[in-house]
């Protein structure tokens, strides 16, 4: 009986802390940011430097994603920041580092507040 009610509360803590952070930042990284800073480049993984937490009121999160340059391998720090008490909920990137140097100031998520989509 204990070790069911351990298990249930570790499944109930888990969907607690995934709901708290509704957007899929790797997800985001891939699908939004890969594709407007380096849409030439063959995406190959992202994976937090930072996972998410809660700072002055917007859920930020630290990901390095791993792409293939027209040369060699790449890759690219950001930081996400997500505003989602905000109706509509918003978001906004800055870059920390791109191995690649192409491409870092043409999406229109660096720099400005957009909605999320």
């Amino acid at each position: 009986m204990k070790k069911t009610l351990a298990i249930v509360s570790a499944i109930a803590g888990l969907s607690l802390s995934t709901s708290a952070f509704a957007l899929d930042y790797l997800e985001f990284a891939q699908k939004e940011i890969m594709t407007c800073a380096h849409p030439a480049s063959e995406f190959r993984k992202a994976e937090y430097d930072r996972p998410p937490s809660v700072v002055n009121n917007f859920n930020v999160a630290r990901v390095k994603i791993f792409y293939k340059g027209f040369i060699k391998e790449n890759s690219m720090t950001i930081e996400i920041k997500h505003n989602s008490t905000q109706k509509p909920e918003l978001v906004t990137v800055e870059v920390l580092d791109d191995t690649g140097g192409t491409g870092t100031q043409k999406c229109k998520y660096f720099g400005s507040w957009h909605e999320v989509k």
